[in-house]
């Protein structure tokens, strides 16, 4: 599946559903209805999942700081990176961190 593949290549940069859209050569409408289909996510929650589960390697390893592993997986904010992961682990990156 050429989104699932665009968005595993490029989930630290500015990934977008119009891009994806483009390189498919489909309408956005159409790419995020059959991704929904086909994955059961919408192409926004399966890009930062993706990104969650990197976040969550980058951490376990603990050689970057919360700030370089939230821009290394395409968060420009460190404290909205820290929100939401908290919101989908329930447990903060740094504890995350210390664990590793």
């Amino acid at each position: 599946y050429k989104t699932i593949e665009y968005i595993k290549a490029n989930f630290s940069s500015n990934v977008s559903l119009a891009d994806a859209a483009k390189l498919c050569s489909v309408s956005q409408e159409h790419l995020s209805r059959t991704f929904k289909q086909e994955t059961g996510y919408c192409f926004s929650e399966y890009l930062m999942s993706i990104r969650f589960k990197h976040a969550e390697q980058l951490l376990l390893n603990g050689n970057l700081s919360i700030i370089e592993t939230a821009n290394r997986c395409g968060f420009e904010d460190s404290n909205y990176f820290s929100k939401k992961f908290k919101e989908v682990y329930g447990i903060s990156p740094k504890k995350v961190q210390k664990k590793g």
